[in-house]
């Protein structure tokens, strides 16, 4: 109901808290059965690393932590599903033997106990099945036999080195992974035998060089098969979008995009235009600043590898805009959805939805810098600090940074060499316990300067989120966000070998 609508509930209603003293997480039963408040489900998923026949699909952890997730899965055409049962830590799940250029839709439901999330969905398409990429095929010919090399197979009847028949018929065959038998096809293309060959016959009627001809007409026809599975691809838009993002792309190749308008059975001209891929500076991103050399530059969620690492990508949400971009954005806030009133084990390992509040925590090796944004309707200011690092766990994630500049004033640096606290692990210098006073987890010294983990919307002094210098201890920030990169990332970008940066406050 909207604000001030109130509708009687009929029935016996019955709440219970789940967790600790501080959880939020509370069960309503309504004759016996559960309404639940608080239980924020995964909003998205992201897919990755999308094969023929397989593909990674992740999420942000779900507040507060779900027992176990429900991960079901088929093709669109095809009313069967399969499901995965996961453990509630997980926020990654690999998809196996799946088939080629088939469109799926996954599901994902966070379950607590027997009460499950409303779903979330997503639909990705896989890719085609090649075993042959023709740049230049090699052909080879016997009178009245085959050969095979590099999956194409010639056979020509008929045809001898000496002779000029009027006619020859020369049959070309190209293996295609995942060919069915019975004429069945892979991406579109049709007539494959029980081997998974595709043919096509060239006629060499009238020809008064049939070997040569032959020859070039059988490989204008594989290339353009190989072109066709390789390299088309539709996408069907909504009426209302006006950009879209290519992604899976190969490196310095050339590339046509045609857009067509429909309206019912009307269909526009056609336009078209045409680009090619530059090489990636970095194959292996192992952050935003990486991703922005590689001529990343829409400001969106990113895969990036812990130390070049394809078997460890993690997501981020990178700022491509921001003073140059190439920013990693590890703390949000917003709207207050998310509790950041929170243990020690959730900013271990982090916690949020990347597209709305979050906290990804972090720990960083090399030379990083720290900028800080905040916003009050129209009015916007901002932190950096030139260097910016986190301790291990030893040291409690003790906090360093560099020298100030900005516009906020400097309210971080009473902050300096603290180690971080959380409202179940008292690390300041205070009487009290700062992170249960004061409603977040921070770097707490004696009590704060800042508190940017405060509670959201909260004017009472010292409990919401603040930067003294800017708006004192009485008025909570609406909107936040810390960021970090590496330190004059331009000027190195072979920094690629000793710029690492660990999430999830590593232990």
């Amino acid at each position: 109901q909207g604000p001030g609508t109130h509708r009687p509930l009929q029935g016996n209603l019955h709440l219970s808290q789940w967790g600790d003293s501080g959880s939020s997480w509370e069960s309503v039963m309504l004759n016996g059965s559960p309404l639940i408040a608080g239980l924020r489900p995964v909003s998205q998923l992201y897919f990755s690393d999308v094969t023929a026949d397989s593909l990674a699909v992740s999420w942000s952890a779900p507040a507060p932590p779900a027992d176990r997730f429900d991960l079901y899965y088929g093709t669109h055409e095809s009313s069967v599903e399969s499901v995965v049962i996961l453990d509630g830590s997980r926020t990654k799940a690999i998809l196996s033997g799946l088939l080629p250029s088939r469109q799926y839709v996954i599901t994902l439901v966070t379950m607590h106990g027997d009460t499950a999330s409303e779903p979330v969905t997503g639909t990705v398409l896989t890719g085609t099945a090649v075993l042959l990429s023709i740049k230049n095929p090699v052909l080879h010919f016997k009178q009245n036999s085959r050969k095979t090399r590099r999956g194409v197979n010639v056979a020509v009847k008929g045809l001898s080195s000496t002779e000029k028949p009027k006619v020859a018929v020369l049959t070309c065959l190209l293996a295609v992974s995942g060919g069915g038998g019975g004429g069945g096809g892979v991406g579109g293309v049709s007539n494959l035998d029980q081997l998974g060959h595709w043919r096509v016959v060239v006629s060499t009627a009238g020809m008064d060089a049939p070997r040569e001809m032959a020859v070039s007409a059988c490989r204008l026809a594989v290339e353009c098969l190989a072109l066709s599975l390789l390299c088309f691809q539709e996408l069907i838009l909504d009426a209302e979008d006006t950009w879209i993002r290519l992604e899976g792309l190969a490196e310095t190749t050339v590339y046509t995009v045609r857009l067509q308008a429909a309206r019912g059975l009307e269909t526009s001209a056609i336009v078209s235009t045409s680009f090619t891929t530059r090489q990636r500076l970095f194959s292996m991103p192992q952050n935003c600043a990486q991703h922005l050399l590689n001529g990343e530059l829409l400001s969106s969620v990113y895969t990036i590898y812990i130390n070049r690492d394809p078997s460890q990508g993690m997501q981020v949400y990178c700022d491509m805009l921001t003073d140059g971009g190439g920013w990693i954005v590890f703390q949000r806030r917003q709207n207050g959805l998310t509790d950041f009133s929170r243990k020690w084990s959730d900013y271990r390992t982090g916690f949020g939805n990347l597209e709305d509040e979050f906290w990804l925590g972090e720990r960083t090796q090399g030379r990083y810098e720290l900028r800080i944004d905040m916003r009050d309707g129209q009015e916007s200011v901002y932190a950096t600090y030139d260097r910016f690092s986190i301790g291990d766990a030893k040291s409690f994630y003790k906090l360093r940074i560099g020298e100030y500049n900005g516009t906020a004033g400097d309210s971080l640096s009473y902050h300096q060499g603290r180690p971080f606290s959380t409202k179940d692990r008292d690390n300041d210098i205070a009487v009290t316990n700062c992170a249960l006073s004061y409603k977040g987890a921070w770097w707490y010294k004696n009590c704060h300067r800042a508190n940017l983990n405060g509670k959201y919307g909260e004017s009472r002094h010292s409990q919401g989120i603040n930067w003294h210098k800017w708006k004192g201890h009485e008025f909570s920030i609406p909107f936040v966000e810390m960021k970090t990169r590496p330190f004059n990332y331009r000027e190195t970008p072979a920094a690629d070998g000793h710029a690492d940066l660990y999430f999830g406050f590593q232990h």
